[in-house]
């Protein structure tokens, strides 16, 4: 009967009782029933499980790494390789240039700010969901809350060793959230996809503004 009135599921708009009967039924105990429940609730809604990520995730620190090529203002290609590190406890973010041709940056950012550009990175940007969009090469796992003792200091991740030459990688996300989960995302496209290269140029923007304003480096 459960699986009949699923299997003619209307498609017209669903009223309040029909959605929360179809909720219901993907966490029915029969697997059947379960499966297919759950299969018509993704089609009928493809971003309820992006939405609902969206609640769940606040990054604590990540760590973003570009070595590919990206377009500017001005259309032209331009070949970028640079790590930008930040952690919610702090309203810093700091960028390393890859090739050592400049020291680690730093600016300070205002708190609101800041907690709206974290917030941004989950909601607009959909970080958590690169390796669905982007690649293949990916773990996103649960994961015991680390101790603080564990987590490297801004500076010692900024100065890691890079071989540029012998990575195939050339932009990976490296995050740690605040539930306990981490994710590292890699991907091997010669050209920034959309959303990273986006990021990239608006976290890079930051610093151009910085030095066009005249402010002091936060060090």
């Amino acid at each position: 009967m459960t699986l009949n009135r699923l299997n003619n599921f209307p498609f017209r708009r669903l009223s309040e009782s029909e959605l929360n009967w179809l909720k219901k039924c993907t966490k029915d105990s029969r697997e059947k029933v379960r499966a297919l429940a759950s299969e018509i609730y993704s089609v009928r809604f493809p971003h309820a499980e992006r939405n609902q990520m969206k609640k769940e995730l606040h990054i604590k620190e990540l760590t973003f790494t570009v070595n590919a090529y990206t377009c500017d203002e001005y259309g032209n290609e331009i070949p970028v390789s640079s790590r930008f590190y930040m952690k919610k406890t702090e309203p810093v973010i700091s960028m390393q240039v890859l090739d050592g041709s400049t020291d680690p940056a730093k600016i300070r950012l205002e708190s609101v700010k800041y907690t709206k550009l974290l917030k941004s990175i989950i909601h607009y940007y959909e970080i958590f969901c690169w390796d669905q969009d982007y690649c293949s090469n990916t773990s996103f796992e649960d994961i015991d809350s680390p101790n603080i003792d564990d987590i490297s200091e801004p500076e010692e991740i900024l100065n890691e060793e890079t071989n540029i030459k012998e990575a195939d990688t050339t932009w990976c996300v490296a995050v740690k959230y605040t539930n306990g989960t981490e994710q590292n995302i890699h991907g091997t496209d010669n050209y920034l996809p959309d959303k990273v290269g986006e990021l990239y140029r608006d976290l890079n923007e930051l610093f151009l503004d910085n030095e066009e304003e005249g402010s002091p480096p936060c060090w």
